[in-house]
């Protein structure tokens, strides 16, 4: 693994004691170990094209790293490097390769020899990873224009390397005497000072945001490295998702050493808990700095140490290596490369999460696939085969596909235009009758979106929130029943199947998976008699369109989305391209807001004017401001209280008032928890009570306890046994009755009651407060949204905003906003430009036209709206004198003019804040996999 950590120039002399080992006894940091195991003062060396220029080669001297460090010729004193317009100079950036628990287990537990064996594999590795760093990325920057910078290859750089042997120590081992736990790493400090290539040759600051870039890319090539080289001592390796571990050494002699990872995850427990949710990264380095100890002096050799934990463990057998192992064919192996990224069965599928991906993540994928098969050192000569196999196509703006991805949308698309050709033709009285017998008076717009599905064998509905979806769902069901079809609801998840379902009276209702399942296993048999209602369409991954369209054979297909609303987990963006390629309705009208202002400020939301909407949300005081996410939740609980009881007087019922949280589920958990303790206070809840322990998706153990008359919702499917329909991922209930010695619960559903025990219980969560991805399909009359994290985006805010008919509060805080507490106008600003970023998925197929994240494109109808209002205009413009022709023909061109450089602007602000999400997600994976990886028993630094 490979981190990143800029160092200021104030932090030099600090720093260059903690690498070096100096400082003594109050020293805090990671050990530097001679041969017997004694702590001994750490002699860097120095690296890097540029070093021998300025004299710096061998040992690195502490006056000459700090004169580096301030962009001096170490050699003289004169300053090198320009200063920026504030003065200050950064020193540079700390590189730190960290090897795998197993290998430094290894290392810290075998013989001299081999010990020094493992230890040179991973310094060859490191030398591996940073000259693919100085040969590849374009860390200096030259300004072309005023408006344009360019990144170029550097002739040379300087890095410093600092070998340390352990992990940061814990308190526990402060306090015991106690050595910390073994970590191979190196720290390779990347000077902020290059050569600039080319005649000039001069010397310039770095860009560090490059590196910050590549460092996934690069840890790859490290790890590449190392598990070749461990291969040649004759080690077996094993892939673990991003990383990988030595064959033999036990999770549990992993876990054994990981004291400095279960402390660091403690921290991040307390911080997750105050804050409700994760620390970023920048946050989790503080975390690790608070949770230092001062280093421990007194104490045996770390090596005789570490031989009596392990045999305390009870697992100190290692490997045996078996050297003579033959290196591995680089020809032979591209074909198991080539597959892993590419075969959608495999479980490191390149497209699985987005329908395609940058360049950087395409390269870093590559990297990790080496690990095992391939050394770091044929990453370059693999980057160019694996990009240029068949398998993998470049979509444009510099992102890449799979072909399996690729075909699947076409076939999807191919396959939706096919059945939109057959026309149905029901007979226009039945069209009318539904029309005037519908539950409540149709608008025109909406009765118009019921004629058009009426007569569509493949159906699609474009509905913002709020738009009377479900009455134009509802009356095209009914004319497909009175036309003698079975109706069928279908649904990405069993709660909005199961929901959808009884309010539009189907036959069926099915998750799309259970409905493919089924037509699979000839459980159901599909007819031309048949008529698919299709809800949340949006939300529908590529793989899931695939098998549903491949499923219904003759039925007839209505489907119902919005692509302004919540993208599919995995790769998508269809449903985009199905309403610009095939007749879509449209619905405009907003039912569900009272109020005009709020209806307004929804669809401002969904279009991305988020500075308006907020700022009518501010003028009603309906945005709260914290100091912490904590308080903002003990807000939205208290505002919560409020009206409900204020509610309960006029009779309303608990479920019309709503928590949603667009950040984590450990906020869902915490606002349930707080929602639960007013109940009981109130004495709303019930005196029994029973305790339940869960785990879900291999998420952190989730404790709670649930009492009589509490709301709950499930966090997966329930099977019952018999004939009796399962429990739907989703489905939300009130518990009426408990045995706590028998640990049962009785609970009410929407349509039925059913008892629960043993583990069907460990399904159970609180269920006043929801994720806004399990929101989506709900209509309240008050919400309340806690919101302003890293997950904060367009399509969640909306959707969050947009679930009540009276009121939606909005509650923030300072802390999660990264603002100064009480500067409330500069935290807006930033819950303004969160809110404003898209987070919309783009089909592959998209890509390739040029879409980008965010846009989205107009339907047939809207398209045919907007040229009848041209032809209109065309029409006007000719009855007018040729003067004012002219005229208006100018101002219309200087208007087209204008409007074109305004687009061209937004376009390019968007395509950067799409890369600057990308990067932001790229930092946000590598940080929870490092995490998870840790957890697991992975790195204790």
């Amino acid at each position: 693994m490979m981190t990143l950590h800029k160092i200021a120039g104030i932090d030099g002399p600090g720093y260059a004691d903690y690498l070096t080992g100096a400082g003594g006894r109050d020293r805090r940091g990671d050990y530097y170990l001679g041969r017997t195991g004694r702590e001994r003062e750490n002699a860097g060396t120095w690296h890097g094209e540029a070093a021998p220029e300025l004299g710096l080669s061998g040992t690195v001297r502490r006056d000459d790293l700090l004169r580096v460090w301030e962009g001096r010729d170490p050699r003289t004193g004169d300053l090198l490097v320009a200063r920026g317009s504030t003065g200050e100079h950064v020193a540079g950036v700390d590189a730190t390769f960290s090897a795998p628990k197993s290998v430094s287990v290894l290392w810290a537990l075998t013989d001299l020899t081999e010990r020094s064996a493992v230890e040179a594999a991973h310094d060859q590795a490191v030398l591996v990873a940073l000259r693919h760093i100085e040969q590849t990325v374009p860390v200096a920057r030259r300004r072309i224009s005023e408006d344009e910078v360019v990144h170029e290859q550097v002739a040379g750089i300087i890095a410093a390397r600092f070998r340390h042997h352990t992990s940061r120590i814990t308190a526990e081992q402060h306090e015991r005497g106690a050595v910390p736990d073994p970590q191979l790493h190196d720290h390779v400090v990347i000077a902020n000072m290059a050569r600039r290539a080319g005649p000039e040759a001069k010397w310039v600051a770095i860009d560090s945001r490059e590196l910050y870039r590549v460092a996934a890319e690069a840890g790859g090539v490290y790890r590449a490295e190392l598990a070749a080289r461990l291969q040649q001592l004759g080690y077996g390796i094993q892939r673990e998702g991003r990383y990988f571990e030595v064959e033999g050494v036990s999770p549990r002699l992993r876990e054994a050493f990981s004291s400095r990872s279960q402390e660091v995850a403690a921290a991040v427990a307390r911080f997750t808990q105050e804050h409700g949710r994760p620390p970023t990264i920048q946050e989790r380095k503080a975390l690790t700095v608070l949770s230092r100890e001062p280093k421990s002096v007194d104490h045996a050799p770390a090596f005789e140490q570490w031989a009596r934990r392990a045999e305390e463990a009870g697992s100190a057998q290692l490997p045996t290596p078996a050297p003579g192992r033959q290196a591995p064919d680089r020809w032979a192996m591209l074909a198991a490369f080539v597959t892993e990224l590419s075969d959608p069965a495999s479980r490191y599928f390149l497209t699985r999460d987005h329908a395609a991906v940058d360049d950087r993540t395409f390269r870093a994928a590559i990297a990790e696939a080496a690990q095992g098969l391939l050394a770091g050192t044929d990453y370059d000569w693999l980057v160019r085969r694996v990009q240029a196999a068949p398998e993998f196509v470049r979509v444009g703006g510099g992102h890449w596909s799979t072909q399996a991805t690729v075909e699947t949308e076409r076939t999807v698309l191919a396959t939706a235009q096919q059945k939109a050709a057959a026309r149905r033709t029901p007979p226009p009285e039945t069209v009318a009758a539904a029309i005037a017998s519908a539950r409540v008076p149709l608008s025109a717009e909406q009765e118009g979106a019921v004629d058009q599905l009426a007569h569509s064998g493949f159906g699609l509905l474009t509905a913002p929130a709020g738009a009377g979806k479900g009455e134009v769902l509802r009356t095209v069901a009914e004319i497909r029943k009175q036309t003698g079809h079975r109706v069928i609801a279908v649904a990405a998840a069993g709660e909005t199947a199961q929901r959808v379902g009884r309010e539009i009276g189907a036959d069926l209702s099915v998750t799309v998976d259970g409905f493919t399942r089924w037509v699979a296993n000839r459980r159901l048999i599909l007819t031309e008699r048949d008529a698919v209602i299709l809800d949340d369409a949006g939300l529908l991954e590529d793989s899931r369109w695939l098998s549903l369209l491949r499923a219904i054979g003759p039925v007839t297909v209505t489907a119902a989305g919005d692509a302004a609303q919540l993208a599919p987990i995995e790769a998508g963006g269809l449903w985009s391209r199905l309403t610009a390629e095939l007749p879509a309705a449209v619905l405009t009208e907003n039912f569900r807001a009272r109020e005009q202002w709020a209806k307004d400020a929804w669809t401002d939301l969904r279009e991305g004017r988020a500075r308006d909407a907020l700022t009518a949300l501010e003028r009603r005081g309906q945005i709260v401001m914290s100091k912490t996410r904590a308080e903002s939740r003990e807000a939205a609980v208290a505002q919560w209280e409020a009206d409900r009881r204020a509610g309960a007087v006029r009779g309303r019922d608990l479920d019309d008032y709503l928590l949603v949280a667009t950040t984590s589920n450990v906020d869902v958990d915490l606002l349930n928890a707080a929602a639960q303790r007013r109940r009981l206070d109130a004495g709303e809840l019930g005196p029994q009570w029973i305790e339940v322990t869960a785990q879900d998706n291999a998420g952190p153990v989730r404790i709670e306890r649930f009492y009589t008359d509490d709301r709950v919702a499930f966090t997966r499917q329930v099977r019952l046994g018999g004939w009796r329909p399962r429990i739907e991922n989703g489905a939300t209930g009130t518990i009426t009755a408990l045995d706590a010695e028998a640990l049962t619960a009785e609970i009410r559903l929407a349509d039925r009651t059913v008892t629960l025990g043993g583990d069907q219980l460990t399904a159970l969560r609180l269920g006043y407060a929801k994720h806004v991805y399990t929101a989506q399909s709900r209509t309240v009359d008050r919400a309340y949204v806690v919101t302003g994290g890293w997950q904060t985006g367009r399509e969640a805010t909306y959707v969050a905003v947009s679930r009540a008919r009276e009121a939606t509060h909005v509650y923030t805080d300072f802390s999660s906003l990264d603002q100064e507490v009480h500067n409330r106008e500069a935290a807006l600003r930033e819950l303004a430009a969160r809110v404003s970023e898209s987070q919309a998925k783009v089909s592959a197929v998209g890509w390739m036209e040029g879409r980008r994240p965010g846009t989205r494109e107009a339907t047939p109808m809207q398209r045919t709206q907007q040229q009848a209002m041209k032809e209109a205009g065309a029409r006007e413009l000719g009855h007018s004198t040729q003067l004012r022709s002219e005229q208006r023909s100018q101002a219309h061109q200087q208007d087209a003019a204008a409007k074109q450089r305004e687009q061209e602007a937004v376009a390019l602000r968007e395509v950067q804040a799409a890369q600057a999400r990308e990067e932001a997600e790229r930092q946000r994976r590598e940080d929870e996999t490092r995490r998870d990886h840790e957890r697991d028993g992975g790195r204790g630094r």
